[in-house]
């Protein structure tokens, strides 16, 4: 019966309750199943819905570090939000999602915050990627 499935079902990062905002997508992504992501999206799994919090799959992949998934949603994914894409990669200090990002965006993405923020947090690695794609080290904001 459905009680009995919604009493059963428990999973790592919290119950039945918080996952009902996560799509299949969503779950796949942030837990690092790139198998699962890639046979959701062969299947027309709506890559840009966001989950109840606001967060795509694509935001989950990078917050986590799932590398791989990042890559296959950013080849997949046409209209991401790429700035916020990139803002979640410098926060989160994912050096290798940020490469990915601004390598396969295909939107004008404003580096000038972003390393502003990177600066902030005294992440190194991030501030040396984002001068490599053209962020001006002499900018004031």
């Amino acid at each position: 019966s459905q009680n009995q499935y919604t009493q059963d079902f428990q999973h790592d990062s919290g119950s039945f309750r918080q996952a009902q905002s996560l799509s299949p997508l969503h779950i796949a992504a942030r837990d690092g199943h790139a198998n699962i992501v890639q046979a959701l999206i062969d299947h027309g799994a709506e890559c840009n819905q966001p989950d109840g919090h606001g967060l795509t799959a694509l935001d989950h992949a990078i917050i986590q570090g799932h590398d791989e998934i990042v890559m296959k949603l950013l080849l997949h994914k046409t209209n991401a939000e790429m700035q916020t894409a990139l803002h979640r990669a410098v926060c989160h200090r994912r050096e290798t999602a940020l490469t990915m990002i601004l390598s396969h965006s295909r939107q004008a993405i404003d580096v000038i915050d972003e390393t502003d923020v990177a600066v902030n947090i005294g992440f190194e690695a991030g501030v040396r990627i984002l001068l490599q794609f053209g962020a001006d080290p002499n900018c004031m904001t």
